[in-house]
């Protein structure tokens, strides 16, 4: 049965544990039946790595690429202290080896980049200046035909009580610095908003974002080409609830969040599914998505395996899990992933290819002298059901000492690409660094 994967925590690599492929008995009187093979299991990935990557290096830029008409497009974002969002580059390849920066923001924050409509389409959130407005949060969005030179997208934004029109001021010429500015609207004052996903539909493209207010309502824009957004009239999540992130499957489209439990921890968790991304249903969740605490696992995304669905995450408490669902509409009970520990383990990003769903992410163990150690997670499955665990050990290198966590994965070129951070003990100096897998 193909199957619907959630993925809760980090990533197994799946290495062992394939059966052996069956092969159909052949008639021997009457009308022989073809013979018939199950295809064979994929080959085990091979990890190498950590590779140490300085400040200028591109290699990252793979990770959030996608292709369109004018090669690649890229971007990478680095924390700005001043706490007015990161400092944000996008940058464009005609083969994923030479790169050039087309944009650079100092309060962009991207939240979806996708190859379609226009060319390409970008959508994110911009932190306002102190001073400059009243509003500290606005949504952003642009389109390229040709990765290079971007034009900045209309977006309708929802008021308190009306909806008005977002003025721009972001200097997209190659190279050009964004600077936010204050906002205008045709109406009363906009309430303050932000992006955080961006999914392609049959009809265009959705934008899932909440309103800068103490309900942090959901908003849902859509677009038909990336160059207009217009917001949809009500909330289809409901009250008391927050959504997080949107992910596709084959012939459905899955969103995920928790309950709102009143202080800083999360409620039970919740998904919903839809056709089009914009009217949606509540799904059927398993007894997991909440603990006896009233708080839910900690979603790290979903991806679509086969026809299915697998969802991944951590519990507050516990090993990594994996849900898997036909259909969005229903999950089963989870999977737990194997782990060094029944205690802290934390799966931070998913991917998937055509043979593979890894996760990743990094596990804490105490000694005996009750020291914590951060070690490296990559989890791999060929079904979102069995799952394999890269050895940590395999993927320290001549790190033995150091603090290893693994926050972002990718399929990239028919191989994989995971990212981390090294920290050094006793100085603490993080180090960005790199594995590939074949």
């Amino acid at each position: 049965m193909n199957r619907w994967v959630v993925l809760v925590s980090a990533v197994v690599l799946a290495t062992s544990g394939c059966a052996t492929p069956e092969v159909a008995p052949v008639e021997t009187s009457g009308t022989p039946s073809e013979s018939t093979v199950s295809p064979p299991p994929p080959a085990a990935i091979t990890w190498s790595g950590p590779q140490e990557l300085d400040d200028d290096s591109t290699v990252p830029l793979a990770a959030t690429a996608v292709t369109g008409p004018g090669g690649r497009v890229a971007y990478r974002e680095m924390p700005d202290t001043a706490e007015q969002g990161p400092i944000t580059w996008l940058y464009t390849s005609p083969d994923g080896e030479s790169w050039e920066m087309v944009l650079e923001s100092a309060h962009l924050e991207i939240a979806g980049l996708m190859a379609g409509g226009p060319g390409y389409v970008l959508v994110g959130t911009r932190y306002l200046p102190p001073g400059a407005s009243d509003l500290h949060l606005a949504p952003w969005a642009a389109w390229s035909a040709d990765g290079e030179t971007w034009q900045e997208a209309d977006i309708v934004l929802p008021t308190l009580d009306t909806v008005g029109r977002a003025v721009s001021s972001l200097d997209l010429t190659p190279g050009g610095v964004g600077v936010a500015a204050p906002m205008s609207a045709d109406g009363p004052t906009i309430a303050g908003a932000w992006i955080s996903d961006l999914v392609a539909t049959r009809d265009g493209f959705v934008a899932l974002g909440h309103s800068q207010d103490p309900d942090h309502r959901t908003i849902l824009w859509t677009s038909v080409d990336g160059s207009t957004w217009i917001p949809e009239a009500s909330d289809p999540f409901g009250d008391d609830v927050t959504v997080r992130r949107l992910a596709a499957g084959t012939d459905v489209f899955v969103a995920y969040g928790h309950r709102d439990a009143g202080g800083d921890q999360p409620g039970a968790l919740l998904t919903w599914y839809s056709s089009d991304a914009v009217h949606w249903a509540p799904a059927v969740g398993d007894p997991s998505f909440e603990d006896a605490f009233g708080a839910g696992p900690l979603v790290a995304g979903v991806v679509a395996v086969g026809d299915g669905l697998v969802m991944l995450g951590t519990e507050w408490v516990g090993p990594p899990m994996a849900w898997v669902s036909t259909d969005g509409r229903t999950w089963g009970a989870p999977s737990r992933l194997p782990s060094l520990s029944e205690t802290s383990a934390e799966i931070r990003a998913v991917a998937a290819s055509p043979d593979w769903v890894v996760a990743v992410g990094r596990e804490v163990t105490v000694g005996d002298d009750a020291a914590a150690s951060q070690h490296p997670g990559i989890w791999a499955s060929s079904d979102g059901v069995e799952w394999s665990q890269v050895p940590p050990e395999m993927l320290r290198g001549s790190r033995t000492e150091a603090g290893i966590s693994v926050h972002a994965v990718a399929w990239v070129d028919d191989g994989w690409l995971a990212l981390g951070t090294v920290w050094d003990y006793p100085d603490e100096v993080p180090t960005s660094v790199a594995w590939t897998g074949r």
